[in-house]
């Protein structure tokens, strides 16, 4: 661990000024400070300057003291800056007699403004790594083959603190891949009671603010034994609090009971953390109220955040490129079973969901996974393969009889549909990116209703004025009974294609075709309307819906809109002359199909030879000019509307 060898740094400098002054102790070591500035840094490997005031003692009652004021000790040539650390002040007072029985006892640590790195190169070798100056490139250049040396078998080291304190200080952790992980200690402070000890730590971690209280057994028994622990943390809006045991023999920390706290989320359960050479983590998260907008950074640290980092491109598509890194997958292993009674996605409430999420060697499952949306069970489960080159994610979902009005609602939007209907998803997808993804998709999604009631007016308001750009006075559509509704939709690597949308009402029979290329984007989808009766209703033409996923197009076929016109004006006011049923722009509807005990829309789907499109109706002998004249009529002004509308 980084901290033990800071640890051992430090005493490698208290010992080595005995051996350097033991013929001239009792003089003024502070006017040698460039004398032992230079032994030092040939000892070391680096260079260490000591430009301020130096002192040191030697007793057998008092130990090694040391004392030293704006010190510093160099990096390796490979490093990304000129200092691995500098220090304001450092003083160290480490007992004599208990190092002869391998017992590290500091009676009191003091750090004061200072600035550490800590970073490895591509090799993976640390700047923490020091040696004389002969061994000096073999580290800054190690050989691919070179061979670790093989520990020196020695009783285990015991350790005990009196106090120690540090402030205005600051640690950079730079992974070899340049990741950085920055610490502000404002003041930290850890001192040795009679029953163990007790530290408390204020300062910040990447910009956020930290609050820590710890208290534990003797550290004594950290590295050899099981230490036991209680912790508070203060991190921004989180609140987190554990108690546990730590057992270094085995790499391992049992995490008997924690609380997490965060808004109105409270989260708890336990936690067994292995951190060996595969880490792993094994236990169990529970909640009765948990808001995914609570476990969110507070808005001043995410806004810190967002202006050190570098403006990102605007971009109109909704898969974005951007990679998405899964590679820490590979690196632990988990085991954690899931329950929550209320969890908040969104304007979303979920009851009741349960779940195990097991992840090895980079694959991840969460299954059974059952929740409670809208009072109907949702089921499923969800798979992450991270162990190729390229992740290969699935999902998996269904519910029976869900309430469409609650779903909808529980969205935050007006419910423009009432009724139950039964949902399946199964989607598999591959790639390093949502647009990769996206365009490398397979699976289906089906949505089944009955019966149910439909609402033109929250719709209208909901579709942003698209049913007003189509056809003026769509607004005032009265609401209307749902007999039944069918969306199949299939996707075939990254092809969304309709599989039978058939929607029918007391006022019109709706049927789509077409699709959605996710790779691309690009929306080519029609839905033509059938109507049952006369007024505005009967007005709504078929409409092609093209465009882009973010940026889509609705266009009316003006062609349809003239015919419906004229057959609603002949039908509505000359029609009992002309005998009526003159037109029907419905081509491509199918007539939907009755039968007792089943989805009358689905039956249609499945069973097209009962369900013949209504054929387009002939103009009586005779009346061809008039209604000729009155489409060509209602063709004008469609085209002149159209033009206002949309730029025609």
């Amino acid at each position: 661990m980084k901290i033990w060898k800071i640890i051992s740094l430090l005493v490698a400098l208290v010992i080595v000024f005995p051996l350097v002054f033991l013929g001239v102790f009792g003089v003024d070591i502070n006017s040698h400070r460039t004398e032992v500035a230079d032994a030092l840094s040939k000892n070391l490997g680096r260079e260490v300057k000591l430009d301020g005031q130096l002192k040191f003692g030697l007793s057998l009652t008092d130990g090694f003291n040391l004392s030293i004021g704006d010190a510093s000790i160099a990096n390796p040539a490979w490093a990304s800056r000129p200092l691995l650390a500098k220090a304001g002040k450092l003083e160290l007072s480490v007992g004599i007699m208990p190092l002869l029985k391998r017992q590290l006892s500091v009676n009191a640590f003091t750090l004061s403004d200072a600035d550490i790195k800590l970073e490895s190169n591509a090799q993976g070798v640390s700047n923490l790594e020091m040696a004389g100056a002969g061994a000096q490139a073999k580290i800054d250049a190690p050989k691919e083959n070179a061979q670790p040396a093989a520990a020196a078998s020695a009783s285990p080291i015991s350790i005990h603190v009196s106090r120690l304190n540090i402030d205005n200080s600051r640690l950079i952790i730079r992974s070899k891949d340049g990741k950085l992980s920055e610490y502000a200690i404002k003041s930290m402070a850890l001192k040795s009671k009679a029953v163990g000890i007790e530290l408390d730590f204020k300062g910040e971690i990447s910009g956020a603010p930290v609050t820590v209280s710890l208290s534990g057994d003797d550290l004594s028994g950290i590295l050899n034994s099981l230490w036991k622990f209680k912790a508070e943390v203060l991190y921004g809006n989180y609140n987190l609090t554990a108690e546990g045991v730590l057992n270094n023999a085995s790499s391992e920390v049992d995490i008997s009971s924690y609380q997490l706290k965060s808004g109105k989320t409270v989260v708890s359960g336990n936690m067994d953390v292995k951190y060996g050479s595969r880490p792993s983590i094994k236990g169990k998260v529970e909640s009765d109220h948990l808001d995914i907008a609570d476990l969110k950074p507070k808005e001043e640290a995410a806004a810190k955040a967002d202006k050190a980092a570098p403006a990102a491109k605007s971009s109109k598509r909704a898969f974005s490129d951007d990679p998405i890194d899964l590679s820490g997958m590979k690196a632990v292993d988990a085991d954690i079973n899931v329950l929550i009674k209320e969890m908040i996605v969104g304007s979303m409430p979920v009851q009741k969901l349960s779940t195990r999420i097991v992840l090895t060697g980079g694959q991840l499952l969460v299954s059974p996974l059952s929740m409670m949306v809208a009072d109907k069970e949702v089921k499923g489960q969800a798979k992450v393969d991270a162990s190729g080159a390229k992740p290969q994610i699935s999902l998996i979902a269904n519910a029976h009889q869900l309430d469409l009005s609650q779903f909808i609602k529980t969205w935050g939007i007006e419910s423009f549909i009432k009724g139950k209907a039964d949902f399946d998803l199964d989607i598999s997808a591959v790639g390093n990116s949502q647009h990769e993804l996206a365009s490398n998709s397979n699976g289906q999604i089906n949505l089944i209703m009955a019966s149910g009631e439909v609402n033109p007016g929250i719709l209208r308001g909901l579709a942003g004025g698209v049913l007003d750009a189509i056809i003026p006075g769509a607004g005032v559509l009265t609401q209307s009974s749902l007999n039944c509704l069918v969306a199949r939709f299939k996707i075939v690597n990254g092809a969304l294609k309709t599989n039978g949308v058939l929607l029918d009402t007391s006022a019109a029979t709706v049927s789509a075709y077409g699709g959605v290329s996710l790779g691309s984007e690009i929306i080519n989808m029609r839905v033509l309307t059938n109507s049952k009766g006369v007024g505005v209703a009967s007005l709504i033409p078929s409409v092609a819906i093209g465009g882009s996923l973010m940026e889509p197009s609705f266009t009316p076929e003006a062609g349809a809109v003239a015919k419906k016109l004229a057959g609603s004006l002949i039908e509505g006011e000359i029609g009992s002359i002309l005998g009526g049923g003159l037109l029907d722009s419905g081509d491509g509807v199918p007539e939907v199909v009755s039968v007792a005990g089943q989805n009358a829309c689905m039956y249609t789907l499945d069973h097209p030879t009962a369900a013949k499109s209504k054929p387009a109706a002939q103009t009586p002998t005779g009346k061809t000019g008039i209604v000729n004249d009155i489409a060509g009529k209602a063709g004008g002004l469609m085209k002149g509307l159209g033009g206002g509308l949309f730029g025609k």
